[in-house]
């Protein structure tokens, strides 16, 4: 249709030639994805492909979120050091007023990051093809690897 039904029929030819490439792009993207998936599916999940891949993914995503909390901490101190200490808060209160957002940022942050991974894990999984027993043993041990890790990581 177009901006106010605009579209007149040499709107509407271009517009069925974008979807006709738009079907030829998702046919050749779905035929590479189950190739990629094939290849995967021979090297297996638990395979040092399998393994890197997961371990690549969570540190990028736990990399992701340390720089959130940096950049959130970031933000805090400068708004902090505009509105500077209160008038009844002594430097010891505003030091703490200032580690606890950092560990409220970071807190925030690794928990974004730990649940965005774990979203992402299934998918990871199933781009292996593993029978579902495997396939749930290896997501459930990766998540808590994952979990444990980030408890531990203060």
């Amino acid at each position: 249709q177009g901006w106010f039904w605009t579209c007149d029929d040499r709107c509407q030819h271009y517009k069925q030639q974008m979807n006709q490439s738009k079907a030829t792009w998702e046919a050749i993207r779905a035929e590479g994805y189950n190739r990629m998936s094939d290849a995967k599916a021979v090297a297996g999940l638990f395979s040092e492909v399998g393994v890197g891949e997961v371990k690549d993914s969570f540190w990028h995503y736990f990399t992701q979120g340390k720089n959130f909390a940096k950049r959130q901490t970031m933000w805090d101190l400068l708004f902090m050091g505009i509105r500077s200490m209160g008038r009844d808060e002594n430097m010891a209160q505003y030091v703490m007023r200032i580690v606890m957002a950092a560990l409220v940022n970071f807190s925030i942050g690794l928990i974004a990051a730990f649940c965005i991974f774990v979203f992402g894990l299934w998918s990871i999984v199933k781009s292996y093809q593993p029978n579902p027993l495997v396939a749930v043993l290896f997501f459930l041990s990766a998540a808590f690897a994952a979990f444990s890790f980030l408890a531990t990581y203060f």
